[in-house]
């Protein structure tokens, strides 16, 4: 038996049984001790996995590749801008998203650079767009229809209806309506009222009401 909290040893992610005592998985960046009652921090920087000892990485964290790995004491090195994984320092196998592997790997190119009002993309036979930042409608791999709605920000079904409205409003028949009608401290809500409000304040009878002095959330 297994479980997640945060107990008495410093970089634990699992322990073992409850008495959090006996560390079953550390947390990324660690190595866990022989007596499994302590979780040591991996020496070289940027490393996410070091299990055989804490000055020999095995694994670089997203965005880093290792550099002189053979000679047994290697460092991970950044990728270049945007750059998710990296096979070397200037050879990124896959990007972070938004962005899409250009060529033969040598750059990381918006989804809107390869297709315009694109937020995120694939890449195959060109690029091809799954997903339009708000605003715009998929259609045919491309971002060419506008949502035709004010404040709408997902209108795939139609350019003419709304699925999803812009934070702080929401869906009303045809139109997208703003929460401040509920409260002006609203952040999100729904037809019947406020669902989440600004920080120092809570929903209350779906509408915002101030929390105590000084208290961010109550």
């Amino acid at each position: 038996l297994a479980h997640l909290c945060n107990g008495a040893i410093d970089g634990c992610a699992v322990y073992v049984d409850n008495s959090e005592s006996t560390c079953s998985t550390c947390k990324d960046g660690h190595k866990i001790g022989s007596n499994s009652q302590v979780c040591s921090d991996c020496t070289v920087p940027n490393c996410k996995r070091c299990p055989s000892s804490t000055s020999t990485c095995q694994e670089c964290v997203d965005g880093y590749t290792f550099h002189n790995q053979e000679s047994g004491s290697g460092t991970c090195v950044q990728c270049f801008t945007n750059c998710a994984e990296c096979d070397t320092t200037n050879h990124c196998s896959s990007c972070v998203m938004g962005f899409y592997v250009d060529g033969e790997g040598a750059a990381c190119k918006a989804c809107s650079e390869g297709v315009t009002n694109c937020s995120l993309c694939t890449v195959a036979q060109g690029v091809s767009c799954t997903s339009c930042v708000s605003g715009w409608r998929l259609a045919d791999a491309a971002c060419n229809v506008n949502c035709k709605i004010e404040n709408c920000d997902n209108c795939q079904t139609s350019d003419q209806s709304c699925d999803s409205c812009k934070t702080g409003f929401y869906a009303n028949g045809t139109i997208c309506t703003s929460c401040s009608q509920f409260s002006d401290k609203c952040s999100a809500c729904n037809s019947s009222g406020c669902t989440e409000c600004q920080t120092g304040y809570s929903v209350s009878d779906n509408t915002c009401a101030a929390c105590p002095t000084n208290c961010d959330q109550c």
